[in-house]
């Protein structure tokens, strides 16, 4: 993970192998790639003065999740599979950020739509747009309304605007701003998103629903919850927050972060003890080790499986 000087966040999954890394063949180099420890997470700047921003992590690792899970191509149909023919096609190519909101939504709750809002902020037109062939993201209106949804599937208080109140924002905006026909597009993609939310929550990952997989507790995010606690504690000059060891603390640390930080707006002194505590008291979270480096790698046995790769592809191709 590094912070990069743009406002989003990105994520190179290990699969993605760098095009001017990527030989005439790829076959040799396919073989090989998953070995390679290569997937990054590249976060805004901004995150280092405003740590609440670290909260987007939660969704470039959804990303990284379904690739080594082997979910890609398993969410794209799984999504298709229940979706209208006049959307499945849109759904397809919707599925890798579709999963990663889910994820998102998963381990920081409604915190990830938070960012999802601040990031896609823009007029009426540009949220509400008519999507395209080959779109990784639903229309801005959609999306905002997958991620209420996956929220109330999910049973978290105060789930924020999901589909109904979506479509009810569209029919309420002038018209000149959002065309009649556009709305008419739109609220048929924003029909699905309830069924595309259930689908995303409960994929099965060997037999067991992504939501369990995850450890999903919605009492978490509550406001009696860890996440409430942190939001509490964040805000105050000393903080006392219990539970840093375990497994969870982060991601929950991080939802609490952004509540704590949308609950001090307008107070400047408690915004700077946000700013401060965050990430003083993330990066005294999770169990002994978790954040240690990783073993040294035996590079020389994976270059010359590398190496042996593309001896093979070479002869067959001159065969």
């Amino acid at each position: 993970m590094y912070l990069d000087a743009r406002y989003d966040a990105s994520a190179t999954p290990r699969v993605s192998v760098p095009p001017d890394l990527r030989g005439p063949d790829d076959g040799a180099v396919a073989r090989c790639v998953l070995e390679l420890p290569v997937p990054v997470i590249a976060l805004p700047a901004a995150a280092e003065h405003e740590p609440w921003w670290l909260v987007l992590a939660a969704h470039e690792t959804g990303h990284h999740v379904q690739h080594d899970l082997g979910l890609v191509r398993r969410t794209a149909e799984a999504l298709e599979a229940v979706m209208p023919d006049d959307t499945a096609d849109h759904w397809h190519d919707w599925a890798r950020e579709a999963f990663a909101d889910a994820y998102s939504v998963l381990m920081v709750g409604t915190a990830a739509a938070w960012a999802v809002a601040e990031l896609e902020f823009g007029p009426p037109a540009q949220l509400a747009r008519v999507p395209r062939d080959g779109d990784r993201y639903p229309p801005p209106c959609v999306r905002l309304a997958l991620l209420g949804e996956i929220a109330r599937v999910l049973g978290l208080a105060d789930p924020g605007p999901g589909a109904t109140e979506v479509a009810d924002w569209l029919a309420a905006s002038p018209f000149g701003e959002v065309p009649a026909s556009v709305r008419v597009r739109l609220k048929r993609y924003l029909d699905t998103t309830p069924a595309a939310a259930k689908v995303l929550v409960d994929l099965p990952v060997d037999g067991v629903p992504l939501r369990e997989l995850c450890g999903f507790d919605a009492r978490a995010f509550g406001d009696d919850g860890r996440v409430g606690a942190w939001a509490r504690a964040v805000a105050t000059s000393s903080p006392v927050i219990t539970g840093r060891a375990d497994r969870e603390a982060a991601r929950l640390g991080v939802a609490g972060g952004v509540a704590a930080y949308l609950s001090a707006v307008g107070a400047d002194a408690a915004v700077e003890s946000v700013r401060d505590n965050l990430p003083a008291r993330l990066a005294e979270c999770g169990p002994t080790g978790v954040l240690a480096g990783a073993a040294d790698l035996d590079v020389a046995t994976i270059a010359a499986r590398l190496a042996e790769h593309a001896i093979k592809a070479g002869r067959r191709g001159r065969n």
